[in-house]
């Protein structure tokens, strides 16, 4: 492809984006906020690798929802 085919793509690309408004340059996200489970799995996991526990994060993590959902059930 010559460099004129090139560059009449590329100028047939922006207006396409134009018209869609949309653009291939990414636009900049502000993180979210963490959740309540989020911040509390991130402090039970942490715990649990303080205490020393052999287990693997798969399985603090299942035992970290368990924990959470008998907290929230009455």
């Amino acid at each position: 492809m010559s460099d004129q085919e090139y560059q009449k793509l590329e100028k047939r690309i922006k207006v396409l984006e134009e018209r869609l408004g949309t653009t291939s340059e990414k636009s900049e996200k502000k993180p979210r906020k963490s959740s309540a489970y989020n911040d509390f799995m991130k402090e039970y996991i942490s715990e649990q690798k303080t205490k020393g526990s052999t287990k693997s994060h798969k399985e603090l993590f299942a035992d970290g929802a368990k924990a959470w959902n008998a907290r929230r059930t009455p």
